[in-house]
């Protein structure tokens, strides 16, 4: 990994008034955004109303629907570098509107996914080309090269498990893409992770939220928050 700026102790900078929509250097930013609401936080029988899918990957609610255009509105004016998505469809639905207005490449990253305990393991979600046929108007990276391949996941039966494989993803794409212009759609865990590798602080990721990071005097920093 290449030598990563000092920890950030503070949230220093952090100006709550702005988004990606004001006039901002979106350059120096990555962005680490937790997937919207989940159909089962809501309706918990959903899975008779889809009998036609697959695996058990649970969809985005009407809320989550919402949010992820809502997301989409605020990464408008962003330029990343590389897109980063979890397999899971809460995730990459919540992804698809900003990748399909601005033509971004989605690389599907399974190390992103979901902590692989007792009730989410083996992982429940598409094979690539489901995926592919399932989004087919949304823009994939086919020559991506995920850092955890799919289905090859061990079970994780405690949290430094999975807090293990997310760094050793997240440190790889940081050697292979660098630490700025960065967007990273993941699931709650892998959201707070990301974030304290970066700045050493914890975040709140409720569904929909988005975290602007900022290096700032050779400090990461949260620079502000947005929830959709």
């Amino acid at each position: 990994m290449p030598p990563r700026t000092a920890v950030a102790n503070e949230w220093h900078g952090r100006d709550k008034s702005l988004t990606p929509n004001s006039e901002k250097d979106f350059s120096v930013h990555t962005v680490i955004i937790r997937h919207g609401e989940r159909v089962d936080n809501v309706w918990a029988d959903w899975r008779s109303a889809y009998v036609d899918h697959p695996v058990d990957d649970c969809p985005l609610s009407k809320r989550g629907r919402y949010q992820a255009e809502r997301i989409a509105q605020e990464l408008f004016l962003f330029k990343p570098k590389a897109v980063f998505s979890s397999p899971y469809q809460r995730c990459l639905s919540t992804m698809a509107p900003a990748a399909r207005r601005k033509s971004w490449e989605i690389k599907i990253e399974p190390g992103l996914g979901e902590v692989l305990d007792e009730h989410n393991y083996p992982p429940q979600y598409l094979i690539p080309h489901s995926i592919f046929r399932y989004y087919k108007d949304v823009p994939f990276d086919f020559d991506y090269n995920p850092v955890a391949k799919f289905f090859s996941l061990p079970a994780e039966p405690n949290l430094f498990r999975s807090e293990r494989r997310i760094k050793r993803v997240i440190n790889e794409l940081m050697i292979e893409y660098g630490l700025t212009g960065m967007i990273y759609m993941a699931h709650r865990f892998t959201c707070n992770l990301i974030v304290s590798m970066y700045t050493g602080e914890s975040v709140t990721f409720e569904p929909g939220t988005m975290a602007f990071l900022k290096c700032v005097n050779n400090k990461w920093i949260v620079d502000y928050l947005v929830q959709s």
